[in-house]
């Protein structure tokens, strides 16, 4: 029987001192919810478990919010170091809901992570008309062109970019009776458009996109031709001759498809020598990425 008596003082014992160490060991500490985190993330954070967490914190079982404040339950060994408690009340963040059984998180931005600035690409053809006192004279432009999206892609401020190749055919005749002429010209560039413009519309399907720029452009040949009689003149026109022009214009934009146009003002000696002094209307149409 004496015995048997200590077996269970013994035993009594153990768990009391058992039950002594878990209380000694165990301790909470208060804990900040951190944008990104979940329940689960921090339950490993602190060495426990998500049902130990809710068991403190009723209102965690059906969601955590960045700011939110936890009572953690942690052990000597678990505690973080001094300084990683931190504390966030960014409203920026919310948190969703999840199923009661997991109890657990997931943490946005309120900024759709799609909105955001970012480069885009295009392609234009432009067809233009100067004016001319007799015979016909049209412009041909083909640009490749890369927009930089302010804020947020197709939408909104943009600047842009590009290369392209622009061409100029006339037809002319002067004089009268014998002293008739004809003539014909023609020239290439190389050029730079530049410009920037802003996206009105409230979706990526359809906008209007009005804009100002400058198209740089580099005469890379070009001839002219006078005839009279049976008899042909031709004159070079030099390479290299800078021939910019200003360029006011709008375009409508449907999906991926761009129609517009543009008034373009010479603003070069060489540039109103081929193109003429006023200016002059052009249409183009294009798409963009």
């Amino acid at each position: 029987m004496k015995t048997i008596t200590q077996k269970l003082i013994a035993v009594l014992l153990a768990i009391i001192m058992g039950i002594s160490m878990t209380v000694a060991q165990t301790r909470t500490v208060k804990h900040n919810v951190e944008r990104g985190e979940t329940l689960a993330s921090i339950a490993k954070r602190y060495g426990t478990t998500n049902e130990k967490i809710i068991e403190l914190n009723p209102d965690a079982s059906q969601f955590i919010y960045v700011g939110m404040e936890l009572t953690i339950p942690v052990t000597e060994a678990a505690t973080p170091k001094q300084g990683q408690l931190t504390e966030n009340n960014n409203s920026d963040y919310l948190s969703i809901p999840v199923n009661n059984n997991s109890a657990q998180t997931t943490s946005y931005s309120s900024e759709d992570p799609d909105k955001k600035p970012g480069f885009g690409f295009g392609m234009e053809i432009s067809l233009g008309f100067p004016p001319h006192d007799s015979g016909s004279f049209n412009t041909y432009d083909i640009s490749c062109f890369m927009p930089y999206w302010i804020k947020e892609q197709n939408k909104g401020l943009f600047a842009s970019a590009g290369i392209g190749y622009s061409s100029a055919f006339g037809s002319d005749h002067f004089g009268s009776g014998r002293e008739l002429y004809s003539g014909s010209s023609s020239i290439s560039l190389i050029t730079i458009p530049l410009k920037v413009g802003f996206a009105i519309g409230g979706n990526d399907k359809f906008a209007i996109v009005p804009y100002a720029g400058f198209n740089l452009g580099i005469t890379v040949k070009g001839e002219n031709k006078i005839k009279h009689g049976g008899s042909e003149t031709k004159y070079k026109i030099k390479a290299g001759k800078f021939a910019p022009d200003f360029r006011l214009g709008a375009d409508l934009r449907l999906w991926i498809f761009n129609v517009g146009g543009y008034f373009a003002i010479p603003i070069s000696d060489d540039s109103k020598a081929v193109f003429g002094d006023s200016g002059y209307f052009a249409v183009a149409i294009g798409f963009g990425l």
